[in-house]
């Protein structure tokens, strides 16, 4: 069974007899009970823009996984070019 949307605070305030059943992670907010459902054929890629979007990406990444796909999440950290300091400096903006 998936839990969604099971925050920290409600985590903790389960009994320790159901939250020691529970394979939980705080990021995406989601609990596993019992494990997953057996292996499907294919992959999945789950790309984000940014740690924005972190808590979305690994709800996906675990909701994949309790169905039996296999799933790749691909964090991207960087800086669009457009709104870097280099950038700026390239066209000539003072602000660089």
């Amino acid at each position: 069974m998936l839990f969604t949307r099971l925050f920290a605070a409600q985590f903790k305030s389960l009994d320790v007899t159901l939250s020691g059943l529970l394979d939980y992670e705080p990021v995406s907010a989601t609990a596993l009970l019992n494990g997953t459902m057996p292996p499907r054929e294919g992959r999945v890629a789950v790309v984000t823009a940014g740690t924005a979007d972190l808590k979305v990406a690994r709800e996906a990444e675990r909701t994949l996984a309790f169905m039996g796909v296999t799933c790749s999440l691909f964090v991207t950290m960087s800086v669009s070019p457009d709104f870097g300091a280099d950038a700026r400096a390239d066209r000539g903006d003072p602000r660089a």
